[in-house]
């Protein structure tokens, strides 16, 4: 198999680097929650993952003990090539494995594997893992982003989730060059496996991406409103969904910011 083993993460280095991020801005509204981005770089970190894939528990269980943090944006896309060895996983998807191989194209990589994390479009291989997602958020938190984000999230039926997205560009001309991405993604997952390189393991996942709709239609130069409706698939739980919102450079570029909300706060 071509993949890479994870190097195990330490997480005492990145703690200390998120809490001198700026936080997010939240509130939840009678109808909904809404969230904004705020002025500077909100990090978007991405893992490609596979339950087929022996290296891959440890990069899912860092991703899990990102939760509760607001500052940064994390999803996990599981990738659907690895189903060939003995195990299908049920999250994987075939359009998070197109998305992995565009990216690699874009930055000319000579291979796709798993698991890799992406922080705001870039490839962290080389050099201790760890060190590169706290540069990479690092980087973020103090660059000054070329457009804010803003999310409002309700949730009229037991089957529909309806999403309004903001763009407001602080950088003339952004939007001409960016595209829009909306992630469904959901928490507390997990999978008895009972063949391939993961056999006899109970696997648990956060951040799993669930669905991605893009790249969405932005409507103005000098600003944006997107709205979005999304049916609710049988065996999505609703208090452990959320959304999360991101620009991107055209092209599978520079990810320009990012922003989430729960599901939950929105009611049925």
């Amino acid at each position: 198999m071509n993949q890479r083993r994870f190097l195990g993460v330490s997480l005492g280095v990145v703690a200390v680097t998120l809490i001198t991020l700026a936080v997010q801005d939240r509130a939840l509204a009678d109808a909904g929650c809404s969230a904004t981005s705020g002025s500077k770089t909100v990090p978007l970190i991405e893992l490609y993952t596979s339950e087929g894939c022996s290296s891959c528990p440890p990069a899912d269980r860092f991703m899990s003990s990102l939760r509760g943090t607001k500052q940064i944006v994390p999803l996990a896309f599981h990738v659907d090539y690895w189903d060939y060895i003995g195990w299908q996983d049920r999250f994987g998807d075939r359009r998070y494995s197109q998305r992995q191989r565009a990216l690699a194209r874009h930055q000319r990589l000579r291979t796709v594997y798993t698991p890799q994390f992406v922080v705001n479009g870039k490839d962290t291989r080389g050099g201790p893992l760890r060190q590169r997602i706290q540069r990479g958020i690092e980087r973020a938190a103090t660059t000054s982003a070329p457009a804010s984000l803003s999310l409002a999230v309700r949730a009229p039926s037991v089957d529909r989730i309806d999403v309004e997205i903001g763009v407001i560009p602080q950088q003339e001309d952004v939007l001409e060059t960016a595209e829009l991405w909306l992630a469904v993604y959901e928490n507390n997952l997990g999978s008895e496996v009972s063949a391939g390189e993961n056999r006899g393991r109970a696997l648990e996942h956060d951040f799993v991406v669930r669905d991605l709709r893009g790249p969405l239609r932005l409507t103005a130069r000098e600003g944006s409103t997107t709205r979005v409706t999304i049916t609710q698939q049988a065996g999505w739980k609703r208090h452990d969904l959320g959304v999360a919102a991101f620009l991107q450079e055209t092209g599978h570029g520079a990810v320009l910011q990012a922003v989430a909300a729960p599901v939950a706060c929105a009611g049925d």
